[in-house]
């Protein structure tokens, strides 16, 4: 994902607010509970403007600051696929090693008029499923 919302700053933990239990259902659906995973953001705090509102995305410095621990954690949890949940994330992400997909935020989702939600959904499922289909 891109950066902590005002829950996941809360809780210390990325997508668990409404955006987050979104993904949780499109993951268990697409995957049915057979494949691990973990979620982490670009920048795993809350991005503020400099007035100390909450920012729309984080700035690119935020990004670039924070791209250490992103590095370190891809290191860590040695991932077969890397999925980029929404478009600023699939930006900045790019790992010649490991094979990258992008899904479309749940966020956004959230945002689609009700039929829309209902193919987004289902085009995410597809993209997910044929990401781990074509690792196998």
């Amino acid at each position: 994902g891109e950066a902590s919302g005002v829950s996941e700053n809360v809780v210390g933990r990325p997508f668990v607010g409404p955006a987050g239990k979104l993904l949780d259902h499109i993951l268990e659906r697409a995957w049915q509970g057979q494949v691990s995973y973990c979620l982490t953001n670009l920048v795993c705090c809350l991005p503020l403007e400099s007035d100390g509102s909450k920012a729309t995305e984080p700035y690119d410095e935020q990004v670039l600051a924070c791209a250490p621990r992103l590095q370190e954690m891809v290191r860590i949890a040695n991932p077969k696929l890397i999925v980029c949940v929404g478009s600023l994330a699939w930006g900045y992400v790019r790992f010649k090693v490991v094979p990258c997909v992008q899904i479309v935020h749940p966020a956004a989702i959230l945002r689609m008029p009700l039929a829309q939600k209902q193919m987004a959904v289902q085009k995410v499922i597809v993209v997910l499923l044929n990401a781990v289909e074509n690792m196998l």
